[in-house]
Formats: C-alpha cells, sequence, structure tokens
C-alpha cells in the first residue's frame, strides 16, 4: 500500500480549526475574566492560567490563526477566484449572496461601532459578568499593591 503525501491544504485546514477553537475559548475565558485588579489581587486563575496568560494565549492564537488564514486563501487563491469569475458569469445567486453578505457584515460593523443594542448588550453583557465578581475584604490599601515589590 502506497503511503499518501503530506496534504498541506489538509494541514493548514485543520490548523485553520484549531487555532479557532483556542482562540473561541480563550476569548470566552476573557470576556468573563474579573477586572484585572481583581484577577491580580485574588490570583484569579482558570484551569491552571492566571489572566495575563489567557491574554498572551488569546494574542499570539490570534495572530496564528491570521497567519494560516493566509496560508489556505495562499493555496486556495486560484480555485476562490475561479468560483467567483464563474459564478458571476453564469449569473447565478452568488451576487445575491455576495452583496448580502457584505451588507450584512458592514450592518454588524457599523452597529458595533455605533454601540447600538443589540451590539451594544454583548459588551454590557461582559461588563456585568465582571462586576459579578466579588469583591475582596482585603482590598489593597493602594491601587495595584500587587505588583509593589517587598524589597525596601
Amino acid at each position: 500500500m502506497k503511503k499518501k503525501p503530506f496534504n498541506f491544504r489538509a494541514f493548514t485546514t485543520l490548523a485553520i480549526l484549531w487555532t479557532l477553537i483556542i482562540d473561541a475559548v480563550s476569548g470566552l475565558v476573557l470576556y468573563t475574566v474579573p477586572s484585572g485588579r481583581i484577577a491580580d489581587w485574588t490570583n484569579w486563575t482558570f484551569a491552571g492560567f492566571a489572566k495575563s496568560e489567557w491574554e498572551t494565549i488569546h494574542t499570539v492564537f490570534s495572530y496564528i490563526f491570521l497567519l494560516f488564514i493566509s496560508l489556505h486563501l495562499y493555496n486556495n487563491w486560484h480555485s476562490i477566484l475561479h468560483y467567483i469569475k464563474r459564478k458571476f458569469k453564469q449569473y447565478t445567486k452568488a451576487r445575491i449572496e455576495l452583496y448580502l453578505s457584505l451588507l450584512v457584515v458592514i450592518i454588524l460593523l457599523g452597529g458595533t461601532i455605533a454601540s447600538i443594542p443589540p451590539f451594544s448588550s454583548v459588551m454590557d453583557l461582559g461588563s456585568l459578568i465582571k462586576d459579578a465578581w466579588p469583591e475582596n475584604k482585603d482590598e489593597p490599601f493602594l491601587a495595584r499593591a500587587e505588583k509593589l515589590p517587598f524589597d525596601r
């Protein structure tokens, strides 16, 4: 039985999937984590990672996700262009989907930038969750006291 060669397209597609999952999970964790002051003062962790580590995971994997998306587009550029050209030549529904998807994304972006409901509700919910974390009775006497050195 002949061994199949390494499939780079499949590799990039699966890497996109895994990085998307990691980015989504880290994004949800960061959406609900207490504010930095509370997280630092209480030594907050989730799944063994502190807030700063979740931020690092999220940031790095966002860039890795973009890298794999770029590789995916590069590897499939001719197929994508061929598909678009073929659909436009045939005057099928592809034009409707293209314009409708663009319109929906523009509306979503505009609503988010304008901070109008229901878009603003997403951030309001995040703030509500963050504010629900209990305040520690042993609050630091000074903002960011947890960052101060112990030596004199």
